[in-house]
């Protein structure tokens, strides 16, 4: 029922099979076009918060083409999972580019991965 939901999350950074194979899921960041039409959808029918999470992509000019996109779809933020679609959590997340993409975001953006311990969150360098 409406009146018991405050938003949505589309989650475009799963990297499972079950979601890739049909261009869902993390595969969404290499189909910016159907991303941003599954985005906008939402946004023009919904009169609640609209959100997404993502993976970066290998390069970065494209995950900053990826979020300029999305965040022309009217949504309300967006959560980076700072790895790729091929990389699991053996991988260290790569915290390097969070100012860059902190820099190039217009609405509130959340930073996701290897946080386990308030230790972990403090090691973070703060974005300005």
């Amino acid at each position: 029922r409406k009146n018991d939901v405050i938003g949505v999350d589309v989650n475009m950074g799963c990297p499972k099979h079950f979601s890739t194979h049909g261009n869902m899921g993390s595969n969404l960041i290499y189909c910016p076009d159907l991303a941003c039409s599954i985005l906008t959808n939402l946004r023009k029918n919904l009169d609640i918060l609209v959100s997404c999470k993502i993976r970066i992509h290998e390069n970065i000019e494209e995950t900053l083409k990826f979020i300029a996109a999305i965040q022309e779809t009217g949504i309300d933020f967006y959560t980076v999972h700072y790895r790729t679609k091929f990389q699991d959590a053996k991988t260290k997340a790569n915290w390097s580019i969070i100012p860059e993409i902190y820099k190039n975001s217009k609405i509130p953006v959340f930073a996701n991965g290897d946080i386990f311990t308030p230790e972990d969150y403090f090691k973070l360098k703060p974005c300005k």
